[in-house]
């Protein structure tokens, strides 16, 4: 990548750094996807073996924004559609219409196109997604490449499910979507690139929103920041750091506050251009960088696709920040952010991996129950501004704050736009602490204070991810100190955008296998909630799971205390691949058993039983005398209590019904109150 802190353009390179030579042996089996299968370190693979019993992107299309892709390697053929892609240098005029490589430098695209969607064919390896279609949207990089081509391939990239881009500006505030007039005379021309962007996110997929993934880039060492550029920093957009193959931070990747989330970013092997024409001589490579951390989350999303094709682009983000698990936990960069709802409380974030490492199975599992749908149509957004009515020196500090009064809101995103200048911007860091207390470092000397980074931040756009579900009251504070020793500069105001939903008052509280560590905090062991209809959901527990819903209730999960509180009735569960016992309360319950063999009660009240995969009981207080039985068009079945205090419930899944007198097959059940026999 451009390390330049030029002001003009300094091009467009791809976010990929070393490559090693090809294998000789089959790359999944040898041991040499390890992103895919870590025996040695299980925490840094993907997860993604559990799921492809399912699950393997079978009719999701995902474009690659980038040099081309080979359509004819042996391993992306059978998932390519080059009908549906598209070439966007005008410069190559003899290059294939379709988006093909081209040049003798492309070889990037189809490294990307084979980390994604690589055909698990038994010949060289496997992609994440292996039964995803593959289409190239081909840009060019360096002085090949254009604003025009970025521009040209957004358009198109509405007609595909995901949109991967493992690219990024060099230099520093270049690629800025607001401010029209940064260009002086010329119409900023990122603007309509945004404009095309808004546009896949609302018109894609029907509505629900083409997903983005973006490449975080490799300059940690160069004092970039994911913030400092539009394309990593824009609510659109999924942005991803990396991680090795030892459960570590990648050192290259360029940190932030926009950093969702993290993916393999070290010699992950994966396909090359064929023979003498790619990054190394032979089919494949082993390549280094967040160039393959962005497809690698792209192959997850068409994962989560295949599973809930419903999912909004912006389902598709919140999963991510849920699922996501964390690598190197001796890091003292974590940090845990004011949400309630992740294993009891907030969840963990750093600038380096945003959430953390992208998890396969916990990323589909929750998709698979995943009831909402957030897409750009129905998105919220409250806007809160401060204009200091003149130029305010901050020279040496500058503190300021936005208060917030209370408001019903669920919140994924907040965007800070800025208007600042400054003699030497590199001097700078700008930090937002929100009233939980969360501090995203917006701004952090550019450059590492290189004296040559002077733009003007006149309506700049910072933006952080590390605030999702976070109460929006109270003071939001951002700060601005110069640590250079020469300069001055002034701002004159700032704006929050928060990004999300109204607040419903239906609250979903998740747990995932990391509960065995946040669950040893009292704090987070009573479940406590002031109304709504409210689920608990355990999806991403693959082990047996054993929850009683009744208020007060005392539970024990993977070793810890989980209580419900006294005052709190939560109405759902939902448990994950374990055979799992759901109990429900007076209310009436959805208890939903996914795999597993499970055993589901649904007490008092007219409840939903739905047993899922496997062979699953639901079980009833009184004898079978006391429950009429009916049998319904569609499969399931009613069963309405005639004494006690059960209500009706509705079963879907379910193949045993278990009662105080005895067991009984579902499908030797017919329906209509049991009588004496007759003659016939």
């Amino acid at each position: 990548m451009s390390n330049g802190s030029s002001q003009q353009p300094p091009g467009i390179f791809y976010d990929a750094a070393s490559f090693a030579s090809a294998p000789t042996d089959p790359l999944y089996t040898g041991g040499q996807q390890w992103h895919l299968n870590n025996p040695n370190y299980p925490a840094s693979d993907m997860n993604v073996t559990a799921v492809w019993d399912d699950y393997r992107g079978a009719g999701v299309t995902v474009a690659v924004i980038d040099d081309g892709i080979e359509y004819l390697h042996a391993d992306l053929a059978a998932n390519s559609a080059p009908s549906m892609g598209g070439n966007f240098v005008s410069a190559n005029i003899d290059a294939p219409a379709d988006g093909a490589a081209y040049l003798a430098s492309d070889n990037h695209g189809t490294m990307v196109a084979g980390v994604i969607a690589a055909d698990d064919n038994n010949l060289y390896g496997a992609g994440v997604a292996p039964d995803a279609t593959l289409a190239s949207l081909r840009i060019g990089y360096g002085t090949s490449g254009g604003l025009d081509q970025i521009l040209g391939a957004f358009l198109a990239a509405k007609n595909f499910d995901i949109a991967n881009n493992s690219w990024s500006f060099g230099g520093y505030f270049y690629d800025n979507f607001i401010n029209t007039n940064s260009f002086g005379f010329y119409t900023n021309p990122f603007v309509p690139i945004q404009d095309a962007l808004i546009e896949a996110v609302d018109q894609g997929r029907g509505g629900l929103g083409t997903v983005f993934t973006f490449a975080a880039g490799n300059d940690r060492s160069s004092g970039q920041d994911v913030n400092y550029h539009a394309f990593q920093s824009s609510p659109y957009t999924i942005t991803v750091g990396g991680h090795t193959k030892f459960d570590s931070d990648y050192p290259a990747s360029t940190p932030g506050a926009a950093v969702l989330v993290s993916g393999p970013a070290q010699s992950v092997r994966t396909t090359d251009r064929m023979g003498s024409a790619g990054a190394t001589y032979g089919d494949t490579a082993a390549a280094t960088g967040t160039s393959f951390a962005a497809p690698a989350v792209a192959g997850v999303v068409a994962l989560m696709l295949d599973a809930n094709p419903d999912l909004g682009y912006r389902d598709v983000q919140e999963i991510l920040s849920l699922s996501s698990k964390m690598v190197d936990p001796t890091s003292t960069a974590w940090a845990v952010n004011g949400s309630d709802n992740w294993n009891g409380g907030g969840r963990h974030v750093s600038h380096e991996l945003g959430y953390g490492a992208v998890d396969a199975f916990n990323a589909v599992r929750l998709a698979e129950t995943w009831d909402q749908q957030a897409t750009y149509a129905n998105m919220v957004t409250l806007t809160e501004s401060l204009d200091f009515g003149a130029r305010v020196d901050i020279t040496n500090a500058l503190t300021s704050t936005i208060s917030v009064g209370a408001v019903a809101f669920d919140l994924d995103q907040v965007l800070i736009t800025v208007d600042m200048a400054h003699e030497y911007v590199g001097d700078l860091v700008v930090t937002l602490e929100a009233p939980s207390g969360t501090v995203s470092t917006l701004m952090n000397r550019p450059g590492f204070g290189s004296g040559t980074v002077t733009t003007a931040l006149t309506q700049f756009q910072f933006s952080s991810v590390q605030y999702w579900d976070e109460a929006i009251a109270g003071d939001w504070t951002l700060t601005v100190r110069d640590l250079g020793s020469g300069g001055s500069g002034n701002m004159s105001g700032w704006s929050l955008d928060f990004l999300g939903d109204l607040d419903t008052g239906n609250d979903t509280y998740y747990y995932s296998s990391e509960w065995a560590t946040y669950g040893a905090e009292a704090a987070r062991q009573v479940v406590q909630d002031a109304g709504g209809t409210d689920t608990l959901n355990f999806a991403m527990i693959a082990t047996p799971v054993a929850i009683d819903l009744a208020p007060g209730s005392v539970n024990t999960l993977l070793g810890r205390t989980l209580t419900i509180d006294a005052q709190t009735l939560i109405e759902n569960a939902v448990t994950g691949d374990g055979d799992d016992t759901l109990i429900g309360n007076a209310a009436d319950n959805d208890l939903r058993g996914m795999r597993g063999n499970d055993l589901l009660e649904g007490k008092a009240g007219n409840d939903t039983i739905d047993g899922g995969a496997g062979v699953d009981t639901a079980r009833f207080s009184l004898p079978r005398s006391d429950y009429q039985i009916t049998a319904e068009a569609d499969g399931s079945y009613t069963v309405a209590a005639t004494a006690g205090t059960d209500g009706t419930d509705h079963l879907l899944g379910i193949e045993f019904l278990a009662f105080a007198d005895g067991i009984y097959a579902i499908g030797d059940l017919t329906g209509g109150a049991i009588t004496d026999p007759t003659p016939t």
